[in-house]
């Protein structure tokens, strides 16, 4: 099977912007496949648009191939909103009516937000190797799918959002309610002696990671940090949520270049 017409492909490589070879786009779908079937046996409505046969006003998780040879190429997966809040959000977006301030596009991003993440994270549980779309192209947005993770790094991933969460988890807790004392409180010198092990524990087991090991987890760490302070925004605002996650990966020292 061909993907790219010949004719279009000599256009592209002559203007500087080269299309993969044949080989490389057949993985890439047979990886979108992959990606769809996925979504579809967690329960999440997906399908394949390629880019011969969009699937305009479609809603669901959209999974695309970008069959372009530079980094940028891939398979991409966005969400894709039900008809009537796509057409709210772009009744908006016109220019006579532009009003970013419209809590209807504010609502339309936090719920493309919330979908990404959970998108994100059914595919990593099912062992794809992911990160944001952004993290390779400014302007693009959703998830960049680069295949499967060996199954050693799908048991590290846990390991990492377990700690994060555990000492996200003592950090945040506070007894509250007018009886306080019916709850088993954690004292701030408590708080401080437990989180201080976890990250004790971490810093003990990064030299013995590989160089790039300790990249990734230090991108799936940061990655994992903010999408709980999304998810915390999207809760309480941006002034209520919890920036300790955050803060997280410099207190573990994690590295911070290339992530």
């Amino acid at each position: 099977m061909t993907y790219i017409d010949p004719q279009v492909r000599a256009n592209a490589e002559k203007n500087g912007i080269p299309h993969a070879p044949e080989e490389v786009i057949a993985e890439r779908h047979a990886l979108a496949d992959a990606v769809c079937g996925e979504l579809q046996h967690a329960g999440l409505p997906a399908y394949v648009e390629f880019s011969n046969a969009p699937s305009e006003g479609r809603a669901g998780a959209r999974v695309s191939v970008d069959t372009m040879e530079v980094p940028a190429g891939g398979v991409f997966v966005g969400w894709h909103p039900g008809e009537s809040l796509a057409e709210a959000v772009l009744g908006f977006m016109e220019p006579d009516r532009l009003d970013l301030r419209e809590p209807v596009i504010e609502h339309g991003e936090r719920v493309g937000s919330l979908m990404d993440a959970a998108i994100k994270s059914v595919l990593v549980l099912a062992g794809f190797r992911t990160r944001d779309a952004s993290e390779i192209n400014d302007l693009a947005s959703g998830i960049h799918v680069a295949g499967r993770q060996p199954r050693q790094w799908f048991l590290a991933y846990i390991l990492t959002e377990g700690v994060l969460g555990l000492i996200s988890a003592i950090r945040s807790f506070d007894p509250s309610g007018d009886d306080r004392g019916a709850r088993a409180g954690i004292s701030a010198e408590g708080k401080a002696r437990l989180t201080e092990r976890g990250i004790r524990i971490v810093q003990d087991g990064l030299p013995s990671l590989a160089d790039d090991d300790r990249w990734e987890l230090a991108r799936v760490f940061r990655r994992l940090a903010g999408a709980m302070h999304s998810q915390d925004m999207a809760q309480v605002g941006f002034w209520g949520a919890d920036r300790s996650p955050l803060e997280l990966a410099d207190e573990l020292c994690l590295l911070s270049d290339r992530v």
